[in-house]
């Protein structure tokens, strides 16, 4: 889990957390810019700002699957 949320810091890579926001979980996709002890400061598309969430309640991290349009007419 560490490791996916550095690696989104280091080369500012979305990735899809799963948050305990105490007696509900939510999903949300940040982008990580900094990474304390205790905390991690990222922007959260879902509410469209910069968040902290505590490291202790970061139930899962997943890197986001960024699907391109093609298209086969020219």
């Amino acid at each position: 889990m560490d490791f996916l949320l550095r690696r989104s810091m280091k080369e500012n890579m979305p990735v899809e957390i799963i948050y305990d926001k105490g007696n509900e979980f939510s999903k949300r996709m940040i982008n990580v810019f900094e990474i304390e002890q205790d905390h991690v400061k990222a922007f959260c598309y879902t509410r469209n700002q910069m968040r902290t969430f505590r490291t202790e309640r970061i139930l899962a991290v997943a890197p986001v699957q960024i699907v391109k349009n093609y298209s086969l007419n020219a």
